[in-house]
Parts: structure tokens; C-alpha cells; sequence
């Protein structure tokens, strides 16, 4: 019977990040797995609670930044790209 693999999270610890288009969808799901993996992320993105987003879209930058500490990482205050 083969051997079952299984995933090991990779440590990052001491690790940096930078994902852009951290705002939603693949980039918002790739900084949060690079947060539970222990590294320090830098998210960015173009929309923000004190800016402006696409009508229905009501996600955030700062909320991935949030989501990414509470998955075990450390987020750098969000930057926006314009």
C-alpha cells in the first residue's frame, strides 16, 4: 500500500512577504497561508476603510491585514496602491 503524503505548513518564521492585490480573492487567500506559515507579511491593495471599493466589494485591505495576525503571522501596517 503506498505511504500517504501529507502537507507540512513550512516554517516562516523570520521570513517577509509581499503580496499585492492582498485585497481579495487568490491574494487575500495567499497572505493569510503565508500568516499561518509564521511569516511577516506585507499586504497591499487598492481598497481601504478610509477609501474607496468597487460597489459590492465590501473587503479591505485592513481586514486581510487583520486576518493574517490571527492566522499566526504579523502584518506591516497595509499599503495602497493607487
Amino acid at each position: 500500500m503506498p505511504s500517504k503524503s501529507r502537507y507540512r505548513t513550512p516554517n516562516l518564521r523570520g521570513r517577509i512577504a509581499l503580496v499585492a492585490g492582498a485585497t481579495r480573492g487568490g491574494g487575500r487567500g495567499i497572505a493569510i497561508a503565508l500568516g499561518e506559515a509564521g511569516a511577516t507579511v506585507y499586504c497591499t491593495g487598492r481598497s481601504s476603510r478610509k477609501g474607496k471599493h468597487p460597489p459590492g466589494r465590501p473587503e479591505t485591505i485592513e481586514e486581510t491585514a487583520e486576518l493574517v495576525t490571527a492566522a499566526g503571522g504579523r502584518s506591516i501596517p497595509p499599503c495602497l496602491a493607487v
